[in-house]
């Protein structure tokens, strides 16, 4: 039996909602969150990057969800949680999603069963649009902070 991401689609003939299997569905979200833990414990490390590394929108006052991202995951590894908010959101729902998926892997190595959730593709990528929208709103309306003015 092949390992199948989660949150999306599950697997054919099962049912939506939480499962405990054999088997880690959802591996690729650990994934991410160890990448982010990872870019995390490097900008605690090294600082934030002393480059420019944003688009040619943002010069423009045009933010994007993202905006705000980096300075909000150095907040967050710094242990401030309130200034990594007010920085972007993304960056402390990203940390939370990281411990969890963490714990949740592991959990699962030690027990050796997964915790894995399976939802219907359309409710996820609703969610995921409905976050982006509200953080593009709220990134737009701290553009000139954000820009550095």
């Amino acid at each position: 039996m092949t390992a199948q991401a989660g949150f999306v689609a599950p697997p054919t003939g099962s049912r939506s909602g939480l499962h405990v299997d054999d088997v880690d569905r959802m591996w690729s979200y650990t994934s991410v969150a160890l990448l982010f833990t990872g870019g995390a414990v490097a900008l605690r490390i090294f600082g934030l990057p002393g480059i420019d590394i944003h688009g040619p929108l943002h010069r423009l006052g045009v933010m994007d969800p993202f905006c705000g991202g980096t300075r909000g995951t150095y907040q967050l590894a710094l242990g401030n949680v309130g200034a990594a908010w007010s920085w972007n959101p993304i960056a402390v729902l990203l940390g939370v999603g990281a411990v969890l998926f963490l714990a949740r892997a592991a959990v699962g190595r030690v027990t050796h069963r997964w915790l894995n959730l399976a939802l219907p593709r359309r409710w996820v990528l609703s969610a995921v649009a409905l976050v982006l929208v509200v953080v593009e709103v709220n990134q737009q309306l701290q553009a000139d902070r954000l820009r550095g003015r």
